[in-house]
């Protein structure tokens, strides 16, 4: 199938992405199953961190000196993931081993990119906020409790978090470009990332969204046995281990391969249509050829 200068179809890349998945699914769950063993004990020490903290039995350096390395190396398993999968969809070969094996690779890069962008969203989201604030403290002796002054707060606060999603989506690609760009900063890499995406955040968007209903079925594994079953620890357990099955075996490989799947489809139409070019990937980009096209959509 020929894509030059063609954005492929949301189901095209989903069905490529379910295609990948289905030769390499062993890999898939034992990266993602380890890799949620990790990130709960992390989490579970972190929260066991806390408690102390609370009874007094440790000083608050203390905590922080140990639950900052555990966030940041949470930080670096989630981006690892995400090349993981990137790896996956280009029909490359992939292990857990090697999974693991490159997970301090470039940690650096990784965790200084995740930074870097958080700050740039907040940034954007404190653009968003100040003005609406500003908005609301003017009016708010004019404004009475009814319910018009009640939807018209809503409104303007559910405004600010239109161009949060707006920049996220446009930086969205950056992570990516952070492996397959290593000469490129972190800076540059969102300007590629915002150039890319520009025309296709709606693309992506709806993307997002074709995943709610796996996402709502995934909640609920999650969180009815919780609800209804408050005094049973073991239909608690088995709800928790349904859910992290269901993710690690279906839904977070068929999402993030999907997503890398976007992002790899993305990058050789942009070049192909001129919007960015090779050069800008630099010497060491791993940058594949727009007539790789036939083998990653079948």
């Amino acid at each position: 199938m020929e894509n030059q200068g063609r954005m492929p179809l949301r189901a095209e890349i989903k069905q490529a992405a379910r295609a990948r998945i289905a030769e390499r699914r062993g890999a898939c769950i034992g990266v993602l199953f380890l890799s949620w063993l990790v990130t709960v004990a992390a989490s579970l020490l972190t929260a066991f961190l806390l408690r102390t903290i609370a009874r007094g039995n440790v000083s608050q350096v203390v905590v922080t000196v140990f639950s900052l390395p555990i966030g940041l190396f949470s930080m670096t398993i989630n981006v690892e993931i995400i090349y993981f999968f990137l790896t996956v969809y280009r029909g490359e070969q992939v292990t857990v081993g090697a999974f693991f094996s490159t997970l301090w690779r470039n940690v650096g890069r990784k965790i200084g990119g995740m930074l870097w962008l958080s700050m740039f969203i907040f940034l954007w989201a404190l653009a968003a906020i100040v003005p609406i604030f500003i908005i609301l403290a003017a009016a708010g002796s004019r404004m009475d409790s009814d319910s018009g002054s009640i939807v018209l707060v809503s409104l303007l606060m559910l405004m600010m978090y239109v161009p949060i999603i707006i920049k996220g989506l446009s930086y969205s690609m950056h992570i990516f470009m952070l492996r397959d760009c290593p000469t490129a900063t972190v800076s540059e890499c969102l300007n590629l990332s915002s150039r890319m995406m520009k025309g296709h955040k709606g693309e992506l968007f709806m993307l997002y969204l074709s995943f709610i209903g796996w996402l709502l079925l995934a909640a609920a594994m999650l969180y009815l046995p919780m609800f209804f079953m408050r005094g049973s620890v073991l239909m608690m357990v088995l709800g928790t281990l349904a859910y992290a099955v269901f993710l690690c075996s279906f839904l977070s490989p068929y999402m993030l391969t999907t997503l890398a799947g976007f992002y790899d489809e993305l990058k050789k139409v942009s070049v192909a249509s001129g919007v960015v070019s090779v050069a800008e990937f630099g010497p060491d980009a791993e940058y594949r050829l727009p007539e790789r096209a036939e083998e990653t959509l079948p």
